[in-house]
C-alpha cells in the first residue's frame, strides 16, 4: 500500500497532513516498532485521492436527479433540466439557447419558416410555367 499523493508525511513525532484539506490525514497510522508512519488499507477509499475528471467547456456536473429532472451545476447556480435519459449521468453537455438550458443532442430543432404565397402569386407562377411549355412546343 502506498501513500496518497496529497498526504504529506512528516516526522514520527508530528502528524501527516492532507494538502487538499489542511487537516490531519486519518488514513495513516504509526508503527512504533520501526518509528514510522504507515498507510491504512482504507486509504484507497479516500474521496480526495480520486483523480479529478477533466471536462470540456460545455460539460457540467449533475448534482442529483429527482422527478425526471436533472439538477445541473452551472457556474455558481444549480439549474433544473428535463432528464432525457433512463438513468442519472455524472456529467452532461449543456447548451444555452435563448437563456434556456438544454442537454446537447436533445435541444429543440430549428424549423424554417415557410413563406406564405398569395393565390395571385401562385397563379402567376403557374402562368409562367405554361408560357415556357407553350414556347418550347412552338419551336
Amino acid at each position: 500500500m502506498e501513500f496518497c499523493p496529497y498526504c504529506k508525511v512528516d516526522s514520527y513525532e508530528s502528524y501527516c497532513i492532507c494538502s487538499k484539506t489542511g487537516n490531519i490525514c486519518v488514513f495513516v497510522r504509526r508503527k512504533p516498532c520501526i518509528m514510522q508512519w504507515s498507510p491504512l488499507e482504507s486509504m484507497v477509499n479516500c474521496k480526495l485521492r480520486k483523480e479529478e475528471v477533466v471536462m470540456s467547456d460545455n460539460e457540467k456536473k449533475v448534482r442529483f436527479a429527482k422527478n425526471n429532472k436533472l439538477f445541473v451545476e452551472i457556474d455558481d447556480f444549480v439549474i433544473e433540466i428535463n432528464n432525457p435519459y433512463d438513468y442519472c449521468p455524472d456529467y452532461v453537455d449543456v447548451i444555452n439557447i435563448n437563456n434556456i438550458y438544454y442537454i446537447k443532442g436533445f435541444e429543440p430543432k430549428k424549423t424554417e419558416m415557410k413563406k406564405k404565397i398569395n393565390k395571385e402569386e401562385k397563379e402567376d407562377e403557374e402562368n409562367k410555367e405554361d408560357k415556357k411549355s407553350i414556347s418550347t412546343i412552338d419551336e
